[in-house]
């Protein structure tokens, strides 16, 4: 997929081009759904998304930003790629592009691009302070004469899927209702660190998480999960279920959120290897016990529940 970012102006472009218009934040099952009837319009065009920068679109308190994404970049990619999407235009800074407004901005800048169609959902939301809604889409499109699709919002359960919706659930440690949003587990992808071996000592070796920073956390907690050791050079990746303990760890006095991944069943080193860990079921809070025998004692526990779950139970 090509990903260009706007700065001063669309690059002039004679591909012939169904256009979506969009934010694509964790490109859930609305998402997935607009994407789908754009491709009904699609005889030999490409499919092609413009959004703002998600960076301009997050909500700032004090200066910074305050909410992090469901999927960054490098996923983000990856799933534009996995639902046929062959081109996207990211407007970075509206006011860098022009002076005019940025509807006139569209109006102006888009007739660079050669569009067959456009197609928005109703909900749209656009970068903050800019003066663009769906009927600006809507008036634009009857000027240049480019025919609109605008389609319904998608609900669930008479509730928009969006998001906001999604991290709410997250947060909440509702990880299958955000699977069901978002039409696949939730996932964060992250390098393999040194920690304290604690679990090691415990007998239950653990794959400590770095560089999730930019993901929103979920609730702290015991999670089912599935882990995805990613191949290199070639090779492919390797899966296996996991428990998974997002959170303080406040029996050993945790301060900071960690993720950490006990891979059932599994014997290698995974330190500096990228995994990822899809957060299936949750368990339970976390607890703070008084000493390791409890702690010990529970991960047994945890371990033939999340096997029960799966139903993997008796397997080695």
């Amino acid at each position: 997929m090509e990903w260009i970012e706007v700065v001063d102006e669309f690059p002039q472009s004679a591909d012939a081009m169904v256009l979506c218009v969009g934010q694509f934040d964790g490109m859930h099952i609305g998402h997935q759904g607009l994407l789908d009837i754009a491709k009904q319009y699609i005889t030999d065009e490409i499919l092609t998304v413009l959004r703002f920068s998600q960076q301009m679109d997050r909500p700032v308190q004090g200066g910074e930003a305050t909410q992090s994404l469901l999927t960054p970049r490098a996923e983000q990619e990856r799933l534009f790629n996995q639902f046929g999407v062959n081109r996207l235009y990211e407007v970075s800074d509206v006011g860098a592009c022009t002076k005019q407004s940025a509807a006139a901005l569209f109006a102006e800048q888009l007739t660079r691009l050669n569009i067959k169609r456009l197609v928005v959902s109703e909900g749209t939301s656009f970068a903050h302070d800019v003066d663009i809604t769906v009927q600006t889409l809507v008036d634009l499109c009857a000027k240049l004469d480019v025919p609109i699709t605008v389609v319904p919002q998608a609900k669930v359960n008479g509730r928009l899927v969006t998001s906001a919706c999604i991290r709410e659930h997250l947060q909440a440690g509702r990880v299958e209702a955000a699977q069901a949003l978002l039409g696949r587990p939730y996932q964060i992808t992250g390098t393999i660190v040194h920690g304290a071996a604690l679990g090691r000592q415990l007998g239950f070796p653990t794959a400590n998480f770095d560089d999730v920073d930019e993901y929103v956390m979920v609730a702290p907690g015991i999670y089912v999960s599935l882990v995805e050791i990613h191949g290199v050079n070639g090779q492919k990746s390797e899966y296996w279920y996991a428990l998974t303990n997002a959170g303080y760890r406040p029996t050993v006095n945790g301060q900071s959120y960690l993720i950490e991944a006990y891979l059932l069943d599994f014997t290698g080193d995974l330190y500096d290897k990228r995994l990822s860990v899809s957060f299936l079921h949750r368990l339970r809070d976390e607890i703070k016990f008084v000493g390791l025998d409890p702690l010990i004692e529970q991960m047994h526990k945890d371990t033939a529940m999340a096997k029960a779950r799966l139903g993997i139970e008796g397997h080695a």
